[in-house]
């Protein structure tokens, strides 16, 4: 078990690379899928992203993509002052491409997961859910991710590809 934990953070630490990573998707809170389409993404210098901005746009939860590959790294901010429910079971990835095809992503296994994913992500603290996708699929067809964490927090995180 061990082995397979350090294993992992190696393959983790490579993939995420050293400070100044240039993140493939970048999200925010949005309740409701209705707002997806009118969330986007206008400008990026460094690590500073300038989005559309409204009511329906919450950044009290952030987060950042990294697509390697079919392994996909979805580091996870909590602004709020709140912690939020995470569960390994329950917390749900989708990809959506812009044919509109789904695709559901796949977690690791729940002891993995609850390694990078606490169960409560607690306020100012970062989160990481290492998912799988079921087959390779090219970045420039990818319209969003929706994240939804916790069923008993209701997070609902939309990310969208930041090569503009």
């Amino acid at each position: 078990m061990a082995m397979k934990k350090a294993w992992t953070f190696l393959v983790m630490a490579l993939l995420i690379g050293c400070a100044g990573t240039v993140y493939d998707f970048y999200g925010v809170r949005i309740d409701y899928s209705q707002f997806d389409d009118a969330f986007k993404i206008l400008a990026i210098e460094g690590d500073k992203v300038e989005h559309t901005q409204g009511k329906y746009f919450n950044t009290d939860v952030v987060a950042w993509g990294q697509l390697n590959g079919k392994t996909l790294i979805i580091s996870f901010k909590n602004n709020s002052g709140d912690p939020i429910s995470s569960d390994a079971f329950l917390d749900n990835f989708i990809l959506i491409l812009k044919s509109e095809e789904r695709v559901q992503l796949v977690k690791q296994d729940a002891v993995m997961y609850r390694y990078h994913a606490p169960e409560q992500i607690m306020p100012n603290r970062e989160a990481q859910f290492i998912l799988t996708l079921p087959r390779l699929v090219d970045p420039q067809e990818i319209e969003r991710i929706v994240c939804e964490i916790g069923v008993m927090s209701g997070v609902r995180l939309v990310l969208k590809p930041t090569f503009l």
